[in-house]
């Protein structure tokens, strides 16, 4: 009789203290929320794709505004963005892993190490 096939299921490779470079692959609304695809571009992610909720409500210094400031886009309250125009664009995420999944946490500009810059 043959083995049974078996297949190790691994974590990602993610340390909660590192900054990981990846690209706006493409941005849509979805429901309240905004879907990110980000594609990752260094180290051991590198080709992997990450699917991001963001809430679709953008207020000054929440997770949602933070990930467009990195991305270049001014967060200004009574103004309006262009969502789109974050594909293509280059930033640094660092994880967390809650109730045993890996969530971005904060996001960087890839010229800056400090998350309080955006």
């Amino acid at each position: 009789m043959p083995r049974e096939w078996k297949i190790k299921i691994q974590d990602w490779p993610i340390k909660s203290t590192s900054k990981y470079t990846a690209i706006v692959k493409s941005i849509k609304k979805d429901g309240k929320n905004i879907s990110v695809t980000l594609e990752h571009t260094e180290g051991d992610l590198a080709g992997m794709e990450t699917l991001l909720q963001l809430p679709g409500t953008i207020m000054p210094g929440n997770v949602t505004a933070k990930f467009f400031s990195v991305c270049g886009l001014d967060i200004i309250p009574d103004q309006s963005i262009s969502p789109k125009n974050t594909i293509g664009k280059s930033i640094k995420v660092r994880y967390k892993k809650t109730d045993n999944q890996w969530q971005a946490s904060e996001f960087f500009s890839v010229s800056s190490d400090d998350p309080n810059l955006f």
